[in-house]
């Protein structure tokens, strides 16, 4: 069980799977912080595991089932081209001849439905990482798992 304080291999491979899965912008540095606890919870969440912020043996095997984790392992993943987002200008259009419509963003190979929604902008303090807080993932979980009993 990997958890907040700890460093290694392990971690950046977490932390490797967490980024190509869209849960954190950070880059995979070793060392399990705040930031590699939340896109963990929110994993979590998405799977419907327990939100606990840690790596547990559950979420990892839950991790290791995923598309995106067997990619990486196997060295097939190919990320999907993502453009840098843009200070909100609104789109003119002038740069893109072919397309009528702008996609949102260029569709990934069979693993979208593995990825979180695309995040919202940030309405708390934490704007670094957009997202939502580790204490209202935990009450959006509470609060699915009382409309489930």
């Amino acid at each position: 069980s990997l958890k907040k304080g700890d460093h290694g291999e392990d971690v950046v491979a977490l932390q490797r799977f967490l980024k190509a899965a869209g849960y954190t912008k950070n880059n995979p540095d070793g060392d399990y912080g705040p930031g590699t606890a939340k896109a963990v919870s929110a994993f979590q969440l998405a799977a419907g595991l327990d939100i606990t912020g840690e790596a547990d043996h559950k979420t990892v095997r839950a991790i290791n089932r995923t598309e995106i984790a067997k990619g990486l392992v196997d060295g097939t993943y190919k990320p999907a081209p993502v453009q840098a987002p843009k200070a909100s200008t609104p789109n003119t259009g002038t740069s893109t001849p072919k397309t009528t419509t702008a996609a949102p963003k260029p569709a990934a190979p069979k693993t979208e439905a593995a990825q979180p929604a695309s995040p919202k902008p940030a309405t708390t303090k934490q704007s670094s990482e957009g997202g939502i807080t580790l204490e209202q993932l935990k009450a959006a979980a509470a609060a699915a798992k009382q409309n489930n009993e």
